[in-house]
């Protein structure tokens, strides 16, 4: 699609929907937060404001990676200090440490190396902030710095950092990454000091939710209806993603792709007919100038010698077909006498005898196996003198009896006696709230009691969706205050001092483990409550 043509779409899309400006050029504080985004964009922050791990934000190209890192930078606005860095501009190490160090205002000098240059951000971090350090085309690294990257943090997260980590690593790149990561010995489903991001295709309905977002945002007031076959083409060219369905949806929307598409079936099916016509007039040309040797090549015929018969073969095949006929008249003789004279007159009717029921269906049906089993065939003693040839099909009485053996029942077969339930326990888990907001219960904690903070957002149903992927953990959540704005946070359990809060985080699921729980008194969550 040449420039011109697609600025030609383009204004006939925003003049049949009344729209203020092309949807699908909206880059700039523009972000969709279905597709599980604002959940990720929610997990990011929280991470890269509290945690210690490093962030690997994986996805096809056209994902919306970009977008998503856009996002969090206006959403960390200036509490944290961002450097941002492109994998595929990164020669090496030193090129790093210099970026990194000038970013952060530091004179470098010929001995610093990443560890020291980390460490000094450890020191610092007290009064500068931390700073965010993403990576953008990750997977486009050289292998030599990614192997660095990934040694020094690896250090950090098992623990050679004393206290809070001055550099937070954000790696964004394609799948690819993933198996870069990989054959560094780094599994990222099991490791605790990295936590993996993925952004998933779009489904059907998010797709549509999307398109309706970007046509609010350009404008649009009333209700975007789309047919079914655009949404069917939306949905197999677009693959669910937001990069791909951003270049064919305004001829799609316009109806443009579909008759396109006819055009193209019917271009490469009137050339398949030429090829196949040019392909069968080749095919008759050869075999005309075989047949009239216009190849000059002579066409030679070979007579084959008649077969001769000797005649003493020919006596032979007389001789047999003359006996054959003779045993077919015998076989016809032989049939029409047995139809005339050789069967009875009076036909013998089997004799069967019964055989008694069975007392179980098992039994009954080893009985009639034993009575099938035990017919008989007799011959002249059941049947008249000048029947001696006849045949009488005779059932042998069979007496039945069910093979049950007596069944005693031993201590082993006895069913056991039921267990007497145990009383529950009295534990702290029975003063908890139930899953759920519970800003009551926490405004009423003793202040030098204790908890841990899992998650933090702005959006109150991303701390419900998490308290509800994890049930049967003791998670609640209540309203704080962050920037003057509502953020809700969730919260695990309840303890009576600081080390027995320490003791429970060993002991943690993984799941929650991942989310670098953050242990806060009583007093300092109240400080933050409206």
């Amino acid at each position: 699609m040449t420039a011109n043509k697609s600025v030609a779409l383009e204004q006939q899309l925003v003049t049949k929907f009344g729209l203020k400006q092309d949807p699908f050029a909206l880059n700039e504080n523009f972000f969709f937060g279905g597709g599980q985004r604002q959940h990720n964009l929610d997990t990011m922050q929280h991470l890269v404001s509290f945690g210690d791990m490093v962030l690997l934000l994986t996805g096809d190209r056209g994902a919306g990676k970009t977008a998503m890192l856009q996002a969090l930078i206006t959403a960390l606005g200036d509490s944290l200090r961002m450097l941002r860095l492109s994998g595929k501009d990164l020669a090496g190490e030193t090129e790093f440490i210099s970026r990194l160090s000038g970013h952060l205002g530091q004179s470098l000098t010929a001995k610093v190396t990443l560890s020291g240059l980390l460490r000094r951000c450890d020191e610092e971090c007290e009064k500068s902030g931390r700073v965010v350090v993403a990576i953008d085309d990750a997977h486009r690294l050289p292998k030599d710095l990614l192997h660095v990257l990934i040694d020094a943090f690896r250090r950090r997260g098992q623990g050679s950092v004393v206290g809070p980590n001055g550099v937070v690593l954000c790696l964004i790149g394609e799948p690819a990454l993933v198996a870069q990561v990989t054959s560094e010995g780094v599994d990222p489903e099991k490791c605790q000091w990295l936590y993996q991001i993925p952004l998933k295709p779009f489904s059907e309905g998010e797709v549509v939710a999307y398109i309706e977002s970007r046509f609010v945002a350009a404008g649009f007031a009333s209700q975007l209806s789309l047919t079914a076959q655009q949404l069917n083409m939306l949905m197999s060219s677009g693959k669910g993603n937001p990069g791909r369905i951003n270049r064919i949806a305004i001829p799609v929307l316009l109806d443009r792709a579909v008759t396109d598409k006819k055009r193209d079936a019917v271009s490469a099916l009137t050339s398949r007919f030429m090829f196949g016509l040019a392909l069968l007039l080749l095919l008759s040309f050869i075999v005309i100038a075989y047949q009239y040797d216009f190849f000059g090549s002579p066409s030679t015929v070979v007579e084959s010698p008649a077969p001769k018969l000797e005649a003493s073969s020919l006596e032979q095949q007389l001789a047999q077909a003359e006996a054959a006929h003779a045993v077919a008249s015998d076989v016809n003789a032989v049939l029409s006498a047995l139809d005339a004279d050789a069967l009875p007159s009076e036909a013998v009717e089997p004799v069967m005898t019964d055989v008694p029921a069975a007392p179980d269906e098992s039994s009954a049906r080893k009985g009639n196996d034993a009575g099938q089993s035990a017919a008989i065939v007799s011959t002249a003693e059941h049947a008249a003198p000048d029947q001696a040839e006849s045949v009488t099909l005779v059932q042998a009485p069979v007496s039945v009896k069910a093979a049950v053996p007596p069944v005693s029942k031993t201590p082993a077969q006895l069913p056991a006696s039921p267990e007497k339930p145990r009383a529950a326990s009295s534990s702290n888990a029975d003063t908890l709230p139930r899953p759920g907001r519970a800003d009551a219960w926490v405004k009423a904690q003793p202040n030098d009691h204790y908890t841990m903070q899992v998650l933090g957002s702005h959006n109150e149903a991303t701390a419900r969706k998490f308290i509800a992927a994890h049930a049967g953990k003791p998670l609640y959540y209540c309203e704080a205050r962050r920037k003057n704005q509502p953020w809700f946070i969730v919260l695990y359990s309840r303890f009576a001092s600081k080390e027995l809060a320490l003791a429970e985080l060993d002991k943690m699921p993984a799941t929650l483990k991942k989310q670098q729980p953050w242990i806060r008194s009583f007093e300092s969550i109240k400080d933050t409550l409206p």
